[in-house]
C-alpha cells in the first residue's frame, strides 16, 4: 500500500519553479529535454507540473546530480520547506 504524499497537500507546494529552474540547465530547454535528462517521459513531467504526481526521492536525487543544486535548494524551489520529511 502506497503512503499518501503529504507534500502534494502543502499549501506552498508548487513544482513549477523547480522544473523551470532545471529546464534552464538541460539541452533543449523544455519539458521534453528535461524528461530526457531525467530518464522519464514527458507525461511524468506534465503530471508533476499539474500536481497529479509527486517528485519521488529517486527523481529528486537525479535532479540533484543533473543540476548540482542541493536537495534543500531543490525542495525550497518546489515550496517544500518542511524540516523533516
Amino acid at each position: 500500500m502506497a503512503r499518501p504524499n503529504r507534500v502534494l497537500k502543502l499549501e506552498s507546494y508548487d513544482p513549477n519553479p523547480l522544473l523551470d529552474r532545471l529546464i534552464s540547465v538541460v539541452p533543449g530547454q523544455n519539458d521534453i529535454g528535461l524528461a530526457a535528462a531525467l530518464g522519464v517521459t514527458k507525461s511524468i513531467i506534465s503530471k508533476i507540473r499539474n500536481k497529479h504526481a509527486d517528485i519521488s526521492a529517486e527523481m529528486l536525487l537525479n535532479m540533484h546530480e543533473m543540476s548540482g543544486l542541493s536537495i534543500r535548494e531543490l525542495r525550497n524551489l518546489m515550496g517544500d520547506t518542511r524540516r523533516l520529511f
